[in-house]
C-alpha cells in the first residue's frame, strides 16, 4: 500500500474531518503515514496522533525558520521523546534562506545540533533544504549526517545533486509537485535516481497534486503522484507503489507492518538471535577463529547494509563471507541475482537450506582471493560493473579489498563491514593519526562513505571492538596521473612501515625501493618539500609527483 513518508496532519486545515480522513486512509489504497513535527508544539501534535491511530508515526523535531527561540530545554524534550516507538524521524530540520528569518548562522547552529542529536538517538533525518543548497551539503559532508541515514524532503534541487544525495544513502522526497507542467528539474531527478531511493511524500495539506492543485492535500492524492512516477520510469503503478512501501520501511525502521507487529519477536527470522542460534545448533556447528566468524543478528544494520550498498534489482551482487546467509537473505530481496563465496565448508550446507527460498542466490564454497572475479562479472553480469558486499574479519580485509581493486575487475561500488579503526583508516585525511598507506591505496581507487557505526552487541559471537560499514565508491578514474604506480605505492609503504621517520629516512631504509639517502633526499628535494617532512603529511597526488621525481631519477 501507500506510505505517506510526510504529512501534517495536526494542521487546522483538518480540524473538520481528521477523525474520518485518517481512518478512511485503508480504504482509498494508503497504508501508512508519517505526521511531521515543525517546532516542538507541532512535534507533540504529532506524537499525539501516531498515540491514537494505528497507522500513523511520527517524526519530531523544529523547522529551520523556527529555531530563532529555540533552546536547550526544547533539545531535552525532543531527546527524551526520541525514545518513543512511534517516533521514527527527527525532523523537519536544515536551512530556509526564503524569508532569511532567523538568520542563517542561527539556522546552521540549530541544524548541525539537531543531527547531533539524531546520531545519539539512532533516528533518520527529515531535511528541509530551501534555497540552501550548497551550505545544507556542506554541513551534511562536514558532519557526516549520512551515517544517521535520512530523506531530501520536497526535493528541489539539480538531478546532478539529488545523485550526489543518493551516493551518500539518502532518499529523494517526491510529491505533488512532479505532476507540475512546470516542475521539469524534478522530471529529471526522478529519471535519473533509482526508483529504490525514492520515497513519496504529500507535504499535505500543502502541495497538492494536478489535478487539485490549489486545494486541501491529502494522502489520497498520492495516487497522482505514483502515477507521475510510473510514466517517467516506464514502469507499473503497482511496482513504483511496492518499491516505494520498501524504501520507506528502511528509512523509518520503527514503522512496522501490522502483520509485523501481530508476528512474536524474531519469529522465522535469521536475523534473530534465537533463529541463529538455532541455526548452529541445529547444524552442530562451531565457530572457528582462523575465520574470524561473526555473524549478525541486527536486522536494523541488515537494512542498513543493503541500504549503503545501493542494491537495485537490477544489480548482480557478490557477497563474500556469507556465514550462515543472514545479509545475503537481505540482498536477495532486493537485488536481480547474489553469488556469494564461502571459505568455510562446514558453511554451506547450512547455506543451501536458509537460501533454499530464494532462486537467485548462488553458492561457492572457496577462497575470494583465490576466485577469478572478472569471470565472474562476465558469466553473471555480461561484464558490466558489479556491487560487492561483505562482512570481513581484520585479519583478511585489507588483502581482499586490495586485490579487488588492483586486479581491476569492474566494480560499482564496494560495501563491507570492518572493525571501525579499520573504516577510519580507510577515510582518514592526511595529518591525522588514521592516515597511512591504507587510506591513500583506498582513496587512489575509489570514494570512501562511512554509512553506519555498528556497536559489538550486533553479532553473535560478540567482537571486542566496535564495526563500521564503509561503502567504498569505485571511481571511473584515478584522480593522479602517476607514469609508475607500482613505484608510487612502494614509497607509501615505506612511508608508513616506519612512521616516525621521515620520508628520506623511510625511502633509505625500504628493501622494496633502490634508493641511497642521499638519492632519497635529493628527490624529496626535487618534487618541492622540506627535507625532513614525514610521510603522513604527504596527499596523493603529491606521492604522484615524488614518485614521477624519483623514477626519471632511476632511469
Amino acid at each position: 500500500m501507500i506510505f505517506d513518508t510526510h504529512s501534517h496532519y495536526d494542521d487546522e486545515a483538518f480540524d473538520k474531518d481528521r477523525e474520518e480522513l485518517l481512518t478512511g486512509l485503508a480504504s482509498k489504497g494508503v497504508g501508512t503515514v508519517v505526521s511531521v513535527g515543525a517546532d516542538i508544539c507541532t512535534s507533540q501534535a504529532a506524537l499525539a496522533l501516531a498515540s491514537k491511530y494505528e497507522n500513523v508515526y511520527a517524526a519530531i523535531g523544529v523547522h529551520p525558520t523556527e529555531t530563532g527561540e529555540l533552546s536547550e530545554q526544547d533539545m531535552d524534550w525532543l531527546r527524551c521523546h526520541s525514545q518513543d516507538e512511534k517516533v521514527v524521524a527527527l525532523g523537519e530540520i536544515g536551512l530556509d534562506y526564503y524569508w532569511n528569518e532567523p538568520s542563517p548562522e542561527i539556522q546552521k547552529k540549530w541544524f548541525e545540533r539537531q543531527i547531533e542529536l539524531a546520531r545519539e538517538t539512532g533516528l533518520p533525518v527529515i531535511y528541509h533544504s530551501r534555497e540552501a543548497a550548497e551550505d545544507t551539503m556542506q554541513i551534511i559532508r562536514r558532519t557526516r549526517a549520512w551515517e544517521c541515514g535520512g530523506v531530501i524532503h520536497c526535493y528541489s534541487y539539480s538531478r546532478e545533486m539529488a545523485q550526489e544525495y543518493v551516493k551518500m544513502g539518502f532518499f529523494i522526497g517526491v510529491g505533488g509537485v512532479v505532476t507540475f507542467k512546470n516542475a521539469r528539474k524534478l522530471k529529471e531527478t526522478v529519471q535519473a535516481v533509482p526508483l529504490e531511493h525514492i520515497v513519496l511524500e504529500t507535504d499535505c495539506p500543502y502541495l497538492s497534486p494536478e489535478p487539485n492543485r490549489g486545494k486541501r492535500n491529502d494522502s489520497s492524492n498520492l495516487t497522482y503522484v505514483v502515477d507521475a512516477i510510473a510514466d517517467l520510469k516506464q514502469m507499473e503503478r503497482n511496482e513504483v507503489i511496492e518499491i516505494t512501501e520498501k524504501n520507506a520501511r528502511r528509512l523509518y525502521h520503527r514503522a512496522k507492518r501490522k502483520e509485523e507487529k501481530m508476528e512474536k519477536s524474531g519469529k522465522d527470522k535469521l536475523s534473530s538471535p534465537q533463529q541463529t542460534i538455532q541455526v548452529l545448533q541445529k547444524h552442530n556447528f562451531n565457530f572457528k577463529k582462523k575465520f574470524g566468524q561473526n555473524f549478525l543478528i541486527d536486522p536494523h544494520v541488515l537494512d542498513k547494509i543493503v541500504e549503503a550498498a545501493q542494491v537495485t534489482s537490477e544489480d548482480f551482487v557478490l557477497e563474500i563471507g556469507p556465514g550462515i546467509g543472514t545479509l545475503t537473505q537481505y540482498l536477495c530481496e532486493h537485488a536481480r541475482q547474489v553469488l556469494a563465496v564461502e571459505i568455510d565448508k562446514n558453511l554451506i550446507p547450512i547455506l543451501k537450506e536458509t537460501l533454499s527460498p530464494y532462486g537467485n542466490a548462488h553458492i561457492i564454497q572457496g577462497d575470494i582471493l583465490k576466485q577469478d572475479i572478472e569471470q565472474i562479472a562476465e558469466t553473471y553480469n555480461d561484464g558490466k560493473p558489479i556491487k560487492v558486499v561483505a562482512n570481513l574479519p581484520y585479519y583478511i580485509t585489507t588483502p581482499i579489498i586490495m586485490q579487488l581493486f588492483e586486479s581491476h575487475v569492474p566494480l560499482a561500488n564496494v560495501t563491507v563491514m570492518v572493525q571501525k579503526e579499520v573504516a577510519d583508516r580507510m577515510k582518514a585525511e592526511p595529518g591525522s593519526k588514521d592516515y597511512g598507506a591504507l587510506s591513500l591505496a583506498v582513496q587512489y581507487y575509489a570514494l570512501p562513505c562511512i554509512a553506519a557505526h555498528v556497536p559489538p552487541n550486533c553479532f553473535i559471537p560478540r567482537p571486542n571492538v566496535g564495526s563500521a560499514v564503509i561503502r567504498l565508491d569505485c571511481l571511473g578514474k584515478t584522480p593522479v596521473e602517476v607514469r609508475d604506480e607500482k613505484l608510487m605505492f612502494q614509497l607509501i609503504r615505506a612511508s608508513f612501515n616506519q612512521r616516525r621517520k621521515t620520508l628520506q629516512n623511510g625511502i633509505a631504509n625500504s628493501s622494496e625501493l633502490p634508493f641511497s639517502k642521499a638519492q632519497a633526499a635529493e628527490g624529496i628535494s626535487r618534487a618541492g618539500f622540506e627535507a625532513n617532512i614525514r610521510g603522513e603529511k604527504l596527499k596523493l597526488q603529491e606521492f604522484a609527483r615524488l614518485a614521477d621525481v624519483l623514477g626519471e631519477m632511476r632511469s
